[in-house]
């Protein structure tokens, strides 16, 4: 019975005539077949290792007795077109669930092909006049390349398509245990599905456009975004995961046993920013737990949303950096009429002006001392003085009055842009 892969015509050039009969082998073509394939599943199960033992033997002896009769079709001008048979598809899809090396599986195919090839050029040595021996040769290593090069093609084609199916099935179940997660449910087997302890500590990071990407290159790749795993290695963490998110998003993590220190986090941002992608991405807080785990996703959206305001070069947002802007940013059009309410002129788009609510800024954080502020900007106590005059005629009011919100003013302007105004 022939398998449900798909069918193509046979070779590409129409069948020849027999070239293999009965009375060459001297018995029936099909119990010759059967004995062939016995001697060629013994020489693959001699070729194999303890690790390749994942499969099933019996499986494996009838996906090559049914090759076995396929090719005697073919030998004999019988078999118009070229499918997998229903056996050889089960040891396929069984390895590619098994994730047995696909190299192993084409490595099997030629031992199969090399163990047909000796057999049959011997017996037309044997059993052929000189006359017809060259002719017959030459029929059969074409159709036996063909048939064997058919079978590995399709053999490929069927088990990377299984392992798509696969990943696709993986990814979707670790989706909607994250889904549930969020939503505060119930989810016992969430580090079984998920891949990793929700015990530990969290990294989350948001990427702005990869969740329709993702199980493509999950295909690819194996099991996650390339760089998540570059990201991994950066920070020396085994454990990580990647799943579609909402609003073509992918959600990640990075999880570890203890707590990421400061430098860890750094050479994450520096990785994510060297990586030259012109995505958004934001990174979460360091967070410990089930509710780290949900939390440090929610920081890594809001940072998110910031990352997607800013021009190409700086759309790598902690949200450790930006979540004063980030709490205030729910609704980026009132947060903006915010800014320009409270600035004035001071948001203004010019260079000079810019300069200017960088000082205010600098000198709000460093709690309106003028020589820390100095320190900070490395400019001169007067120069600070001055600036400081400057900013107070620009926004008609001294800039001890209102620092609260002038301070929520220039966070949200250095992270949202002063483009909408009115």
């Amino acid at each position: 019975m022939r398998g449900r892969g798909a069918q193509r015509p046979f070779g590409g050039r129409g069948m020849p005539a027999a070239i293999v009969t009965a009375e060459m082998a001297g018995q029936d073509l099909f119990e010759w077949a059967r004995s062939l394939s016995e001697e060629s599943y013994r020489l693959v199960l001699a070729d194999m290792t303890a690790e390749h033992r994942v499969i099933s033997l019996g499986a494996l002896q009838r996906a090559i007795t049914t090759s076995s009769r396929s090719l005697v079709e073919v030998l004999q001008g019988k078999q118009a077109t070229f499918a997998l048979t229903n056996d050889q598809l089960t040891v396929v899809r069984d390895t590619a669930r098994r994730q047995f090396p696909l190299r192993d599986i084409v490595r099997g195919l030629r031992i199969v092909h090399r163990h047909w090839t000796e057999v049959l050029l011997d017996l037309a040595e044997d059993r052929l006049p000189p006359a017809e021996r060259a002719g017959c040769v030459r029929r059969l290593v074409e159709v036996l390349t063909r048939f064997f090069d058919d079978t590995v093609d399709a053999v490929m084609v069927e088990y990377l398509s299984e392992r798509q199916r696969l990943i696709g099935c993986t990814l979707s179940a670790r989706r909607a245990t994250v889904v549930r997660l969020l939503a505060g449910g119930a989810a016992d087997d969430a580090d079984e599905v998920l891949g990793l302890p929700l015990g530990q500590h969290h990294v989350a990071i948001a990427l702005a456009g990869c969740g329709d990407q993702l199980e493509r290159l999950q295909g690819r790749a194996g099991s996650s975004l390339p760089l998540l795993d570059e990201l991994a290695a950066a920070v020396q963490v085994f454990t990580h995961l990647v799943v579609p998110g909402d609003d073509h998003e992918a959600w990640a993590w990075l999880s570890a046993p203890r707590p990421f220190g400061d430098e860890q986090l750094e050479v994450l941002t520096a990785c994510l920013a060297g990586n030259g992608a012109q995505t958004a991405v934001g990174v979460g807080r360091p967070r410990q737990g089930r509710d780290g785990f949900c939390q440090s996703l929610a920081d890594a959206r809001d940072a998110l949303h910031i990352a997607a305001l800013q021009p190409p070069g700086r759309r790598v947002v902690t949200f450790q950096r930006v979540r004063l802007a980030a709490l205030l940013a729910g609704d980026v059009e009132r947060a903006r009429r915010f800014v320009h309410d409270e600035l004035g002129e001071l948001a203004g788009p010019q260079p000079a002006t810019a300069e200017l609510r960088a000082t205010l800024r600098a000198y709000y954080e460093c709690e309106q001392s003028l020589v820390r502020t100095a320190a900070r900007l490395y400019l001169h106590r007067n120069t600070v003085v001055y600036r400081l005059r400057r900013i107070e005629q620009l926004l008609g009011r001294p800039v001890g009055a209102d620092a609260l919100e002038l301070h929520a003013a220039l966070d949200l302007a250095a992270n949202l842009g002063l483009d909408g105004r009115g």
